[in-house]
């Protein structure tokens, strides 16, 4: 169960039960497992968790380049469960799979290796943050190769930044092939190229600023002209049918962004206005779920 390592980690008190719940809680909502929740609550950086569930379940904390994990894996070929579980084949010796784990709790990862390679499974813990590492590098773009997207350039950006936002009721923001909606569909992309496990879109009074969170910290992609920001929040609220004409209160609502015919990745979508940034405006953050592309945990 992804709760078990949030629970033993409160038994032995290194987290209140309120942080136990709230990890759960968090893990549950963006599809990830325990570690890379706690590391996205900023309870804990990624080398004192790792020395914490090191000692808890008397493990010894290993170094991933000690491993040869790019052969290993491409020999091994299990890209979906390695997606799915956030394990990492590491390396193969005498038909025993050394498999880079960071939650020891996760018993059935372990068990869903061994019944699909056929190999006796030795757990090896590392950093959340180096299997999500090495992850990315594997696989990140491999996901999104065959969608095929017409970018957006810096000029289309500037253009629509200096005309007119209050075009909430505009076909533009209906198109797909609209500039603003290739857009997002540009950052979209690019967040599952990388792993993210959320992304932020942040307007302020001056300046607009998205934000992906890699690792469990929050980095910047990019900052378009503030001028957009209706238009990105609009186009948002759209595909993930919410309610435009609403600015004033918090929604909830769901993207499902096609990578192929067999492979989607439903996003959850939360809108937050906040005081101090343009009228209407909303942070925008999801948590992805698809399947043969998916967040641990679920």
């Amino acid at each position: 169960m992804v709760i078990n390592l949030a629970v033993a980690l409160c038994r032995a008190e290194f987290i209140s039960s309120a942080q136990e719940q709230e990890v759960i809680l968090k893990a549950k909502a963006g599809g990830m497992n325990v570690p890379s929740a706690l590391l996205a609550l900023n309870i804990f950086n990624s080398a004192d968790l790792a020395k914490i569930i090191a000692e808890l379940f008397g493990e010894p904390l290993r170094n991933i380049k000690q491993y040869p994990w790019e052969k290993t894996n491409t020999f091994i070929n299990q890209q979906d469960l390695v997606l799915s579980s956030q394990a990492l084949p590491l390396e193969l010796r005498n038909n025993q799979l050394f498999l880079g784990i960071s939650d020891p709790t996760r018993i059935d990862i372990q068990d869903d290796f061994q019944f699909a390679t056929g190999y006796s499974i030795v757990p090896v813990l590392l950093e959340v943050t180096q299997i999500e590492g090495a992850i990315r590098r594997l696989y990140g773009k491999n996901v999104t190769e065959n969608v095929r997207t017409v970018n957006v350039s810096d000029s289309e950006l500037e253009a629509l930044g200096n005309t007119n936002e209050e075009i909430l009721a505009s076909d533009e923001l209906f198109s797909d092939d609209a500039p603003v909606s290739r857009y997002i569909q540009q950052v979209l992309l690019e967040a599952v190229r990388k792993q993210a496990s959320d992304i932020h879109f942040e307007p302020f009074e001056q300046s607009y600023q998205i934000r992906f969170r890699l690792d469990g910290i929050l980095q910047t992609h990019s900052t378009p002209p503030a001028g957009i920001s209706r238009r990105l929040s609009t186009r948002l609220k759209i595909i993930s049918k919410l309610n435009i004409a609403e600015r004033r209160l918090p929604q909830d609502g769901r993207i499902k962004l096609n990578l192929s015919e067999n492979k989607a990745i439903d996003m959850r979508v939360s809108t937050l206005p906040t005081v101090g940034r343009k009228s209407g405006a909303a942070d925008i953050g999801w948590w992805q779920r698809c399947a043969g592309y998916r967040r641990p945990g679920l």
